[in-house]
């Protein structure tokens, strides 16, 4: 996904520079005139031009910033071949209100086009690329002059291409298009799945996120308005605005859930808050009043201010938070593209191929970095809740379970053995004289002890033998399926294994013994009384002498 979205910068980037150097093609110097006081006709414009009183350029990527005044292009273009060639000149941006061209060819023939996403129809826009007029270069110089009006950001950056060569670059930026809007429309999906499921609404917010970046970036590549909304342009000059907004609250509604922001810097928090109802509250208004330009400058302000509060949060929050330093290197990525994308919207940096496309760069690699920490939050909460669960039905010094898990598990068993009319046996075992290690030998000796007894019983049993700390030093084992003879043999293995093997703990050498009773369920037993039985045969061991494996007799 990332080098399909790096190799579609890179083939834009190269655009401009190849178009002009084949076929002959040689654009000479842009000159431009910004309009004072009233509109100018093309004859006006080119005794402006005779006279000297166009600004000369060298520059194809020209900015003149939010609400400026409208602007005249004039450049030629030579056609050194003795044959009409033609191309495809493309101004890459989508958003223009107003943009009249007028073609002069060699032969004094004109051509005049006005298009802009002030005209319904969506003509001469193609989605991603941006305004596209094909021309017919006649041999000789070609003049084309361009007027450009705007409330949004006034941007021209322009190329020319050959229409074999535009081709091929429109069918890479749709792929890529494809595979970008492919990824996000994944996280969406699988973010709102996450929430469904595990009820967390950072997952609700994540998909938010995307979603109102996926489309703000249909609005300002002309995707929206070629799609969506053709016949609506005042909904097209205020959709991108509003959407940048949303993206902010958006983004700044999901950093301090993420980061905890309520809890541990409240403060703060009450600011954003704050900061978000005024961006909300100042954008309505705007599009309610119909003040484009207020909404201009409110929507590219506050992005850019919300960008940098982001940022800081991150900054002061991200130690404190699970997978922290995760959310601070996404938002550093993804917001320094869209900050930088912004600025040179606005005209405040360079306008290039690279910086228009910065915060699709970002928001594809700053999307892939918040996947993998929400994906490593999810397993850290897995983790977690399987080692609470783990906490609750084991013993946390043997690893046996404790007696709450016994009586979870037992039902199934005993249903499992009168379903099946299978035989099931209990060893109630008891460590001989423990009390003795434990004042000898200090309480740390004493649980190393009941540990390696614990392990060794362990490795006596069946995966299907459940072991289980029932008390102090007794241990209680259940045998599903077990006839009674073959229960003894495996307590007198469990003796011998205690018996003839003495126990090293901390360099000290215990020579123990244990006792067990070994008892068989009968047809309308109680649970109670079944292991009443086994107890009363493990007494009866102690009693006779320990060390040995006793058969309740009641069996």
């Amino acid at each position: 996904m990332h080098n399909s979205l790096f190799a579609f910068i890179l083939l834009v980037l190269t655009l401009p520079s190849q178009s002009y150097a084949s076929a002959s093609i040689k654009s000479s110097q842009i000159d431009y005139l910004i309009e004072t006081d009233k509109t100018l006709s093309l004859e006006n414009v080119k005794a402006n031009l005779q006279a000297g009183k166009f600004t000369q350029t060298t520059q194809q990527n020209l900015t003149f910033g939010v609400n400026s005044k409208p602007v005249w292009l004039h450049f030629q273009i030579e056609n050194s071949s003795d044959q009409t060639l033609e191309y495809r000149l493309v101004s890459s941006v989508t958003w223009i209100d107003y943009l009249d061209l007028y073609f002069e060819n060699s032969h004094n023939q004109q051509i005049t086009i006005k298009t802009g996403d002030r005209i319904p129809g969506a003509q001469y826009i193609e989605p991603g690329v941006g305004i596209v007029f094909k021309l017919e270069l006649t041999p000789g110089l070609n003049n084309i002059y361009l007027r450009a009006e705007s409330n949004d950001p006034l941007v021209f950056p322009l190329s020319l291409s050959r229409p074999d060569k535009a081709a091929d670059d429109g069918r890479a930026i749709n792929i890529t298009y494809g595979l970008l809007y492919g990824f996000l429309l994944a996280l969406i999906v699988t973010n709102f799945m996450f929430y469904r499921v595990l009820g967390n609404d950072i997952y609700l917010y994540y998909s938010l996120v995307v979603l109102s970046f996926l489309m703000t970036n249909i609005g300002y590549t002309g995707q929206g308005i070629y799609w969506l909304w053709p016949d609506y342009p005042a909904f097209q000059n205020y959709i991108v605005l509003v959407l940048m907004v949303v993206y902010s609250i958006m983004i700044l509604s999901f950093g301090i859930r993420f980061l905890n922001i309520e809890e541990s810097r409240p403060k703060i928090y009450k600011y954003i808050k704050a900061h978000q109802f005024v961006g909300l509250i100042a954008i309505t208004a705007s599009v309610l009043l119909h003040n484009q330009s207020f909404s201009d400058h409110i929507a590219f302000i506050y992005l850019a201010v919300s960008t940098l509060l982001l940022l800081f949060i991150s900054i002061i929050n991200s130690n404190h938070v699970n997978q922290g330093k995760y959310f601070l290197a996404a938002v550093t990525l993804g917001m320094l593209g869209m900050l930088i994308t912004d600025l040179a919207v606005m005209g405040i940096v360079p306008f290039s191929w690279l910086t228009f496309h910065l915060a699709e760069v970002g928001i594809t690699l700053e999307a892939s970095i918040f996947a993998f920490a929400l994906t490593r939050q999810i397993k850290t909460r897995e983790i977690s809740r399987l080692k609470s669960e783990q906490q609750a039905k084991y013993d946390p010094l043997t690893n046996l379970h404790n007696r709450r898990s016994f009586y979870e598990i037992i039902p199934s068993v005993m249903n499992d053995i009168n379903t099946n009319d299978q035989s099931l046996c209990i060893i109630m075992l008891d460590v001989d004289n423990f009390k003795l290690v434990n004042d000898t030998h200090g309480h740390n000796i004493g649980d190393q002890t009941l540990k390696i007894i614990s392990q060794r019983v362990s490795k006596q049993l069946r995966n299907k033998d459940i072991a289980v700390r029932w008390g102090g030093e007794e241990i209680l084992v259940l045998l599903p399926n077990t006839q009674i003879n073959h229960a003894e043999q495996l307590a007198e293995r469990m003796r011998k294994a205690i018996e003839e093997n003495p126990l090293h703990v901390d360099n000290i050498k215990l020579q123990l013994s244990i006792s067990l009773g070994v008892s068989q369920f009968k047809n309308q037993m109680s649970l109670e009384a079944f292991i009443d039985e086994a107890d009363h045969a493990l007494m009866h061991a102690k009693e006779t002498g320990r060390n040995k494996v006793v058969i309740s007799s009641a069996t």
